[in-house]
């Protein structure tokens, strides 16, 4: 007996926030554990999508040069159309395929998909998982072939990893973000030798701004945040270049991983009471929510939002120490508003936010 599985129509439109201007080649994207529709929108930022089964999804949508959107647990009728609006900005936590390019001479090559694990001796050499707090579960990996931590890691050479052109020529002081992965194990050929090595170019020059070597190998994802124009001048047509290479003789278990990559302009940072710590707001003017992201936090602190008035509208208490990233922002009216962190008798610098 065959069960008919009611389909509708789903239809919407994502536009720019702040100018409505439409959106067109977003990636529309529902999923869940039965099924999953992607579609681009058109010229008019507008899309549709027949033969849809209804159902609970999570939807993500997203465009080079804007913030991607995700929702969990959607669910879909094919009622209302979706009107959806993205910040300007980059952002990619690799759900979606926003065209970054693989290159090298190595046979075990990045991959964009949900990380599987390998392990040498107890320790974790390619990610289980990938960042905590974005969307989905995807990110990009060296050949994620799971198996043996020998079987499907880099050999014979690199491989290379290079992000689409982003222009950052309009911000006053752009930092580069991301979350990476490199592990460097394995004894039985001679002790470890490889290397994961991240670059910038700026269409021209090309230089290094992080390099790591066997010494600089972790079982988990770390945090960076890289001023731009502490290395090139900031301009249109700038790119990101992850290289993990095994190139010889010494052959051993190399792993590396990129997620949660973003651009952010940096609105205040260190010089203030509190030791060293580093406040940045994305996107900043926000539509939707701001990400607070709070690095090199030393102890527990407070972090305080106030209107424009004066008054204390929310606390969240951080007791991790650390980087953390807040989100904020969903249910405050459009305005002006500080942010700053309280740790015993020490205050920072306050930054101000921009809800529209």
């Amino acid at each position: 007996m065959n069960t008919i599985f009611p389909t509708v129509t789903v239809t919407g439109t994502v536009v720019e926030s702040g100018t409505n201007n439409p959106i067109p080649n977003a990636t529309v994207y529902f999923e869940n554990t039965q099924n999953n529709n992607s579609t681009t929108t058109d010229a008019s930022g507008q899309f549709t999508i027949p033969g849809f089964f209804q159902g609970v999804y999570n939807l993500t949508i997203g465009n080079w040069g804007h913030r991607t959107y995700c929702s969990s647990n959607q669910n879909v009728t094919g009622g209302n159309p979706y009107n959806i609006s993205l910040d300007k900005g980059y952002y990619d936590d690799f759900v979606l395929d926003f065209g970054w390019t693989v290159s090298g001479p190595s046979g075990n090559l990045w991959e964009r998909g949900a990380p599987i694990a390998t392990t040498n001796q107890g320790q974790t050499a390619n990610p289980g998982a990938d960042v905590s707090a974005d969307c989905g579960t995807w990110a990009f990996v060296t050949d994620n072939g799971g198996g043996g931590a020998w079987d499907n890691d880099v050999d014979q050479g690199s491989t290379i990893l290079t992000s689409p052109i982003f222009d950052v020529s309009t911000l006053l002081n752009p930092h580069v973000n991301y979350y990476r992965w490199f592990y460097n194990g394995g004894t039985t050929n001679g002790q470890p030798d490889d290397s994961m090595k991240v670059y910038l170019t700026d269409g021209t020059n090309t230089v290094l701004i992080e390099a790591l070597g066997p010494n600089g190998s972790s079982s988990q994802w770390n945090f960076q945040s890289i001023p731009i124009n502490s290395f090139l001048t900031a301009n249109s047509t700038m790119q990101l270049i992850v290289n993990v290479g095994d190139p010889g003789p010494i052959f051993n278990i190399v792993e590396g991983g990129l997620d949660k990559f973003e651009i952010v302009d940096v609105v205040g940072l260190n010089d203030h009471s509190i030791d060293q710590i580093g406040l940045m707001a994305s996107p900043n003017p926000f539509n939707h929510q701001v990400s607070l992201s709070i690095y090199s936090l030393e102890q527990k602190s407070a972090l305080q939002i106030f209107d424009m008035s004066g008054r204390l509208i929310e606390e969240r208490i951080i007791s991790s120490l650390g980087n953390q990233n807040v989100q904020l922002g969903e249910k405050w009216t459009n305005g002006v508003y500080m942010a700053r962190l309280v740790s015993g008798e020490n205050i920072s610098s306050a930054i101000k936010l921009v809800k529209k």
